[in-house]
Formats: structure tokens, sequence, C-alpha cells
């Protein structure tokens, strides 16, 4: 039976009335910054079709909550048109905004990789390259692409302080041997975060296999503290 005015909740979302629509449009534009949280929230409910536009438009509202939801819409409308405004997310100044980007990056699996080698490919040799850099790593560490190992061995080579300890974990996360050579090398890295990440690295992706090249590597490790903590890595 059919009635005016109702509303159907599905799996993907709801539909809504035309006028509800435009009525969560013009509380984009609301000065308060809650009311403009709460119609991306509704929005980030309906079909890409009617609430994507305004979704990328909010995603450069000044309140982080916004921000904040609007990348976790991006990620429940699953709507390729909506990752080139996540990735730009992933570089924004608060933690929980990028932290939310990725999360949604994610959600969109292999059909992110494209975009993310190319971010992590382009931003490597980018001066300054930024938290976007670091949080491409992330995700595609947590992705786990055959298409990744390649440019984020790269970044762990050639990028920042910052982004070779991303790197370094990334290649943790994605548990291909590819990785290898890659981490063996970042043990002499000069910062000692990188070498720390890569040490857990290694074992997490080679696991007993990796006795040998860890006691190698702490037997040449001038930091007490990283030595004890790669050989608990050896304990577990």
């Amino acid at each position: 039976m059919r009635r005016p005015g109702l509303s159907v909740t599905t799996v993907r979302g709801f539909t809504a009335a035309r006028d509800t629509v435009e009525t969560l449009r013009r509380d984009l534009l609301d000065d308060r910054a809650q009311v403009r949280a709460d119609a991306v929230y509704d929005l980030s409910f309906l079909p890409s079709d009617r609430s994507l536009p305004d979704l990328l438009v909010a995603a450069a509202d000044p309140d982080e909550r916004v921000r904040d939801l609007v990348a976790r819409g991006l990620g429940r409308l699953g709507d390729e048109a909506g990752l080139r405004t996540l990735v730009h997310l992933m570089g924004d100044p608060v933690p929980s905004v990028r932290a939310a980007a990725v999360d949604a990056v994610v959600l969109f699996a292999n059909r992110a990789t494209p975009l993310l080698v190319e971010e992590v490919t382009r931003l490597t040799t980018a001066e300054p390259a930024g938290l976007r850099l670091e949080s491409a790593l992330t995700a595609l560490g947590r992705v786990g692409d055959e298409r990744a190992p390649a440019p984020v061995s790269t970044a762990l080579r050639d990028g920042g302080s910052a982004a070779r300890a991303a790197a370094a974990r990334a290649l943790g996360d994605l548990g291909l041997s590819e990785g290898i050579p890659a981490l063996r090398a970042a043990l002499a890295d000069p910062v000692p975060e990188v070498r720390e990440a890569a040490a857990r690295s290694i074992v997490a992706i080679a696991g007993p296999a990796a006795r040998e090249v860890i006691e190698d590597y702490i037997a040449r490790e001038t930091d007490l503290r990283l030595k004890e903590r790669a050989g608990a890595l050896l304990r577990r």
C-alpha cells in the first residue's frame, strides 16, 4: 500500500521527499555548525545522485565535525566520484578528519588503489609532501592490494621522515614479501621511528623466519630502547 510522504529505510539509505532534500540543502548554509552537521548526516543516507554534489561542497566546511561527517558520508555512499574529495580530506589538519577519510577510502577497497598509488607516487617527490602522503600510505596498507608494495617501498626510501615511518607500517599491513627488501634497508634509516616500524613490519610479514634479520639488526642498533623492543618482537 502506498502512503503520501512515507519514507522507506533500506540497507543503502532512504528515500526522501523533494521538499525534505531542499530543507537539508538550506541547512548546509546555516550559521550553526550543528545544523550543518545534521544536514550532512541525513544527506549521506540518500542516493548519491541526490546527495553527492552537496556533500562535495560541504567537504570545505570550516567546522571539523562537518568535514568528519562528510568523509564518513562519502564512504557510506560508495560513489567513486567522491574519492578525490576523500583523498583531499586525508590531508586535513585535524587528525580525526584524516582518520575518517582514510576509513572511508578503505571502504572502496581495490577501487581506490589507482588513485592512492597516483597520490603516493606524486607526493613522495613533492616538497613538502604534507599529511596527505602519510594518510595515503596508511590507506594503501589497509586496502591490501598487490599494486601497492612498489610505490610504498619508494616512499620508504625517498619520502620525508614521517612518510617513511608510515610507509614502513603500511608494508607490514600489506603483509607481502615484496616489501621485505625495502624494510631491511630501512633498518639503517637515521630516524629511530622508521627503524622500529621496519623491524615490526618485517616480523609481521616473515614471522619466525625474520629471526636472523632482526638479530643482526639488534647487534647493529645503537638505541638501547629500540634494541629492547626488537628483542621483545623475537620473544613473542
